[in-house]
């Protein structure tokens, strides 16, 4: 029985000094209190909140102070929680946060939140007519080329690491040193996600941005070319009447990639089902006659690229006379 109690008191007396070596007498580590910011990397002249995150702390304080630009924010003691508004570009503000410990003594943590504005810029590579007033949309299989613009600037771009991802999945193999500028070919499905975040040489994360990509699907119309007018802008009705001798017609197809565009695996006309030669240097485009007195003739047009099978597309319209 002396036995057991002796070793029973020992285990007593092992224990106690853990728990004095978790109180007062306890050497805080770098992590254990840190100062988050929400959004993460806020940007020039925006509203954000610095929240305190002291759940590492092995004892609870008993006071929270906060600094900013090394004056004490007298309306925010003992809050949790700090808003606030960035700077301008290429200012800068020092938040530092006290909190005071039963023992008397204190732990800190500081975070400097420099401004960036970053903004991608989505170029999808593919096709419209140049009286489009609205912009090229990417589709499956389309190039998209993207630009990361800094600061409204790109005068410092070769100076960060960039790491691009498409879906989650990372472009370039990699971090690349001056990657501000990338392409890479849309996936399938309706929306991609494609997300960049920069950093020093040194590592640390300057900014991330996300931008959602809808993906279009080609399409195709038809317009008359006027030997006065030129190309028209208004696409020829499903039922287009011949007024003269001959019509001439343009296919446009719109969000085709350009690659297709320019070097189509298939780029046929078809006149009522059959494949018809085209006489002109254009393969989008063709002359039409009437074939008899009286009657409609079926005009189908159809491009596509056989490797990207979704890159294609194809229309049809009647002609009366």
């Amino acid at each position: 029985m002396r036995v057991v109690l002796l070793i029973f008191l020992c285990l007593l007396a092992y224990s106690g000094t853990s728990v004095h070596a978790q109180g007062p007498g306890f050497i805080y580590g770098q992590d254990t209190l840190t100062i988050d910011l929400d959004p993460a990397f806020p940007g020039p002249e925006t509203p954000f909140t610095a929240t305190a995150n002291d759940y590492s702390l092995p004892v609870q304080g008993t006071g929270i102070r906060w600094f900013v630009n090394g004056t004490l924010v007298t309306d925010a003691r003992n809050e949790r929680k700090l808003e606030l508004e960035s700077t301008p570009v290429g200012g800068k503000t020092e938040i530092r946060l006290v909190i005071d410990l039963a023992d008397g003594s204190s732990v800190s943590a500081t975070r400097t939140v420099e401004p960036m504005y970053l903004d991608i810029i989505v170029e999808p590579q593919t096709r419209t007519p140049a009286f489009y007033k609205g912009r090229p949309l990417p589709s499956i299989g389309s190039t998209v080329n993207a630009t990361a613009l800094i600061n409204g600037t790109p005068s410092k771009a070769g100076e960060y690491i960039y790491t691009w991802q498409i879906n989650g999945e990372t472009l370039e193999s990699g971090a690349v040193r001056g990657k501000n500028v990338v392409s890479f070919t849309m996936p399938r499905g309706e929306r991609a996600v494609l997300s960049l975040e920069v950093r020093t040489p040194r590592g640390d994360t300057l900014a991330r941005r996300t931008v959602g990509l809808s993906n279009a699907t080609p399409a195709l119309k038809f317009y008359e070319i006027s030997t006065l007018y030129g190309l028209s802008t208004r696409a020829l009705s499903d039922s287009t009447p011949l007024t003269g001798a001959t019509l001439a017609v343009r296919a446009e197809p719109y969000h085709l990639d350009l690659a297709t565009y320019n070097d189509p695996d298939v780029a046929e006309w078809r006149i009522n089902n059959q494949v018809t030669g085209n006489q002109s240097n254009n393969p989008y485009e063709i002359t039409l006659a009437a074939n008899g007195i009286g009657g409609r003739t079926q005009i189908q047009f159809h491009v596509r690229n056989t490797t990207q099978v979704l890159q294609g597309t194809k229309g049809a319209f009647l002609m009366t006379f």
